[in-house]
């Protein structure tokens, strides 16, 4: 790991000074980050690497700390950014030793973009188009995507995007990590013979942002001790909107998707793919889902902003196994400046898992508590 570490340093010292040279503007950017929460989990929570107890929340937090330039010659512009590797899962989960033996490098983005006149063409890794936030909560990575708020489980795909004023298009590289339920084992190959294609459109009127946005995914999955396949289509329709008013502001956004996880969406819900070999109607059934997410915020001091939230997933799918699901999230979050670059995030989170209903049993998932403080430091 600490050779990763010397390679990156070496790897931005050599930008920099070459950068002097060979770019009109290089800008450098940095960011230290810390967690400290308390972790109340209620009966019945569970999840991969979780106990059912409480928890102390206190250490570094390696996906917000990093280190990035922005670039820019001539019609050419870029970034290339690092951060300290991740050592939480979705649901903010501390996975690692917190000591200087652990962590590693992760490349976030590494992209150029080319301005043609008539409009722009980005090659290299960056977000996707799909990626809408509009909560602040500093515990799960600025955002509830896992709760119902817009976002890939990868927040940063390799993609080729063209930009013509307010409309973006990306061929994005397919995300075919989720397997389908019940077809067989986790070493069923995958054929993708498309790329993932986003497309969206932003507007902006006075103090309102609108965003509109459609994605597709269609992928076979083959089963080499059944010697057949099966086609998983995904598709994700969303919308968001940001308005401020002075102090005030609101942001939202609603979105459709069939086979969520399988289009590569962060959720909690179970809305994936399922394969039936058995019954009357053998097949591929699919999962449909709403989701929804909703912030009111106020600055209520020139160095205090308090806001609060609400997100929601629905799925369902059909077939023999019918089922049911549905999650929710809701929080209270601060942004305290204390001073320039200097920032601490008061948090109260409430993740809830409710209840998951398949062929008409139910099963209570639990909920959880998160309350704490995140810290941050800026420099550039």
């Amino acid at each position: 790991m600490k050779k990763r570490w010397i390679f990156a340093v070496l790897i931005v010292g050599a930008f920099i000074f070459w950068g002097q040279s060979a770019f009109a503007s290089v800008e450098i950017y940095g960011r230290a980050s810390m967690a400290t929460y308390w972790d109340h989990k209620f009966s019945n929570w569970y999840s991969v690497g979780s106990s059912e107890k409480d928890d102390l929340r206190w250490y570094m937090d390696s996906s917000a700390t990093r280190l990035g330039m922005n670039f820019k010659a001539g019609d050419i512009t870029g970034r290339w950014e690092i951060d300290a590797a991740s050592d939480t899962d979705i649901n903010g989960n501390y996975i690692g030793s917190g000591g200087s033996g652990r962590g590693g490098m992760r490349l976030r983005h590494a992209y150029g973009e080319w301005n043609f006149g008539a409009g722009k063409l980005l090659i290299g890794q960056t977000d996707p188009l799909s990626d809408f936030t509009v909560t602040n909560v500093m515990f799960t990575g600025s955002n509830m995507k896992a709760w119902g708020e817009m976002g890939s489980s990868v927040s940063r795909v390799s993609q080729i995007r063209l930009t013509y004023g307010n409309l973006k298009l990306a061929a994005i590289t397919p995300n075919t990590d989720r397997r389908m339920a019940g077809f067989g084992a986790s070493d069923n190959w995958v054929s993708a013979y498309i790329p993932k294609l986003e497309a969206r459109y932003d507007y902006k009127w006075k103090n309102l942002s609108l965003m509109g946005v459609g994605g597709v995914q269609v992928y076979q999955e083959n089963n080499p001790a059944r010697t057949d396949s099966k086609t998983v289509s995904a598709y994700i329709l969303g919308l968001g909107a940001k308005y401020n008013q002075g102090s005030f502001y609101m942001n939202a956004s609603a979105n459709w998707r069939q086979n969520g996880r399988n289009y590569g969406m962060r959720t909690e819900a179970d809305e994936q793919a399922y394969y039936i070999s058995a019954g009357s109607n053998p097949g591929v059934y699919n999962a449909h889902a709403w989701a929804f997410a909703g912030v009111i915020g106020y600055k209520f001091h020139e160095r205090f902003t308090g806001e609060v939230g609400y997100t929601k997933i629905f799925s369902s799918s059909g077939g023999q196994l019918k089922t049911r699901d549905e999650v929710q999230g809701y929080y209270f979050s601060g942004t305290w400046e204390i001073a320039k670059g200097f920032k601490v995030f008061p948090e109260l989170i409430v993740f809830d898992r409710e209840s998951r209903f398949r062929n008409g049993v139910e099963t209570k998932q639990g909920s959880r508590m998160v309350g704490g403080l995140f810290w941050q430091m800026d420099f550039k």
